[in-house]
């Protein structure tokens, strides 16, 4: 299948991309083939549904601030709603209907604004309740932290508008965050699923986010931070000699997979572990429209399988190399070649 004609045509390989790769090769020329740059989060993270701040106590606060606002405005509307309501009730009749859709409005509203204030409460009593903690930068080690111990021992946090590049190494690439202290900078990887678990593709992400920072930035980077999306829960990374052997590796492999002789090759599947959660390979059902045929899907799935009941899936991963990845949604449907 001639894809590498898609493949980005640029000498810097994404941070994203590169821990792809270390994660699988498949993984990896299928990113190569898609637009999107490193945000320094999961590629397939989940959209966000309510924009209300969650590392960054100041902006917590400040939302909280301008939510209460609303609280005891909405509620002076209800009270002269109910008022209203009882006033009009005997003489205007149309009134105090009207009096009382106004209330179940504001009654409405009233509930949501309620239900966010005691999400941002929930976040100030978690920055409140912990106490300062940080690593022992003489001997660094892989380990968990609390977000909140490390804000609290003085870590600011900063937002990188672009990313940072390095042509002598090929890479390019944009930490989620990055945590500031004296001299230090550190980045951080938002993790969005398979667990609270560290691999190696994580560990090469946080050595050439640490990598970038030194080269570009002349600070010190001496570890990053994989925090798990939705919680406070961190893992130190060190930048060591292992990662950054690990990173300096991945970047060889990459530029010989994308960029020399072996990138037009087919990968060896990886082990079957590695396909388990992978997002590539998630069996999607083809929709079937009311004549029987199946529904035009542009580019056309090239690797239709089929499952329990005769429903017909693909994936990407299957797609892209004429296969069914080991998924587990693909095991559960007993998924068989179509």
């Amino acid at each position: 299948m001639p894809h590498s004609s898609h493949l980005k045509s640029e000498r810097l390989i994404g941070v994203h991309l590169l821990a792809q790769i270390e994660f699988c090769l498949r993984a990896g020329l299928i990113s190569a083939e898609l637009p999107g740059d490193d945000t320094g989060e999961d590629e397939d993270a989940p959209p966000r549904l309510d924009y209300l701040p969650e590392y960054e106590e100041i902006l917590i606060r400040q939302r909280l601030t301008s939510t209460m606002r609303k609280f005891w405005m909405i509620s002076g509307v209800m009270l002269f709603g109910l008022l209203g309501i009882a006033f009009f009730a005997r003489h205007r009749m149309e009134l105090s209907v009207l009096c009382g859709v106004a209330m179940g409005l504001s009654l409405y509203w009233w509930f949501d604004v309620v239900r966010v204030i005691t999400i941002l409460r929930s976040r100030i009593d978690a920055a409140e309740r912990t106490l300062p903690r940080e690593p022992d930068e003489a001997h660094l080690v892989e380990e968990s932290f609390n977000w909140w111990e490390l804000r609290k021992a003085g870590y600011q946090v900063d937002r990188m508008p672009e990313p940072m590049s390095d042509p002598g190494q090929g890479v390019i690439g944009r930490p989620w965050r990055v945590l500031r202290k004296g001299n230090l900078r550190i980045p951080v990887f938002r993790k969005h699923r398979g667990g609270h678990a560290v691999h190696s593709q994580h560990r090469v992400r946080i050595a050439a986010y640490c990598h970038l920072i030194e080269s570009c930035e002349g600070s010190l980077a001496p570890f990053g931070l994989v925090l798990f999306s939705g919680t406070y829960d961190v893992v130190l990374v060190p930048n060591n000699r292992a990662n950054q052997v690990a990173f300096n590796s991945t970047i060889k492999r990459a530029h010989g997979v994308l960029y020399g002789d072996s990138g037009r090759c087919r990968p060896d599947p990886p082990a079957r572990s590695a396909c388990k959660l992978c997002p590539l390979g998630l069996p999607v059902p083809l929709s079937v429209v009311d004549d029987g045929t199946v529904e035009t899907i542009v580019p056309l799935p090239s690797h239709p399988t089929i499952g329990i009941g005769g429903r017909r899936f693909h994936s990407q991963c299957g797609d892209r190399f004429g296969w069914i990845p080991p998924h587990e949604q693909a095991e559960k449907l007993r998924l068989t070649e179509a």
